[in-house]
């Protein structure tokens, strides 16, 4: 049977009445509180099944019986001992003493003899077990922290080395925001690989003549009678429109010479010009003092942005020192 709780509108006094109630009178009741008429079906808020609430109850009760009686099962096994505290628990000392475990040792001869030999007794006191536990304790904790620092180091040289690799790897933007760090990159690029110079703001040149322009195939048709010549280029894309010529430069005198002015000039298919760069030393050196030794061959690489078409064919020429 099934149990509805409605409240009145009037004092909001709650009542519980059932579906013959609720049909007898169509809803229609009067609060005994207030002696308001209201229709209950309207202000219902609840119901309740008796019959499952009555089911949940006797299963409940069940297993508190149950319950009840694996605890007396229990109690009936545990005779013998004593409770360890004051609220005479079931689990305590079993009363009966026992000893402990023994030693037997069996001697060889004409006639076997066994001899007793009962436990030995702890003869550490209890100050001495707790120093030994502290010394323990106390080891643990130094290995411990010793391999924490261990391991910080470790982690902070990988960190040192990633970071130094990343900043030889963007060598040129660090260099457009922090001009300064030049002296930097000169010693590190020393030691690890670093992203290749890049030019800055090219600087306007005269276009030579077609007849005075190196080619790939005769690269040095433009460098007769100069003290240091360009024996070869090459062009190469690095990424997107990041680009890189390499120039092999050859010292044809007797003595150190400085490294020259560069001209390049890229064109694009139609051989129309894409861009010309008049290149000094120290835009693509680390040091600008540096010099070619003697009768020596030296590569020089340098590296631009090209954003205005794509070249199809390179030229590299030796400006004439005035």
């Amino acid at each position: 049977m099934t149990v509805y709780i409605t409240r009145c509108p009037a004092c909001q006094q709650a009542f519980k009445i059932t579906e013959n109630i609720l049909q007898a009178k169509n809803g229609q009741v009067r609060c005994g509180f207030c002696q308001n008429v209201f229709n209950a079906r309207e202000h219902l808020y609840k119901s309740i099944d008796l019959e499952g609430s009555l089911n949940r109850i006797e299963r409940e009760a069940e297993v508190e019986r149950q319950g009840i009686a694996n605890m007396k099962s229990l109690a009936d096994q545990l005779k013998g001992f004593d409770s360890v505290d004051d609220n005479q628990g079931l689990v305590g000392v079993r009363t009966e003493p026992r000893n402990g475990p023994e030693r037997l040792d069996i001697i060889n001869g004409p006639s076997i003899e066994v001899i007793s030999h009962p436990a030995p007794n702890q003869n550490l006191s209890d100050d001495e077990s707790e120093d030994e536990d502290s010394e323990i304790q106390e080891e643990s904790t130094k290995a411990r922290s010793s391999k924490t620092w261990l391991w910080a180091i470790i982690a902070l040289v990988a960190i040192i080395a990633i970071a130094l690799k990343v900043l030889a790897s963007n060598q040129n933007a660090v260099l457009d925001k922090i001009p300064q760090a030049e002296p930097l990159f000169g010693l590190l690029c020393d030691k690890i690989t670093c992203e290749p110079r890049r030019t800055v703001t090219p600087l306007d040149a005269p276009i030579k003549s077609e007849t005075t322009e190196a080619t790939p195939s005769n690269p040095a048709t433009s460098v007769v009678n100069q003290p240091v010549a360009v024996l070869s280029h090459k062009l190469q894309q690095i990424e997107g429109n990041r680009y890189a010529i390499s120039v092999e430069l050859k010292n044809n005198t007797d003595s150190a010479q400085t490294y020259p002015i560069l001209t390049v000039v890229l064109k694009g298919e139609k051989e129309d010009i894409i861009t010309r760069r008049r290149i000094a030393p120290q835009e693509y050196l680390s040091d600008a003092k540096q010099s070619i030794a003697a009768q020596a061959t030296e590569t020089v690489t340098l590296a631009f942005d090209m954003t205005d078409g794509d070249p199809a064919t390179l030229s590299v020429e030796i400006d004439s020192i005035s």
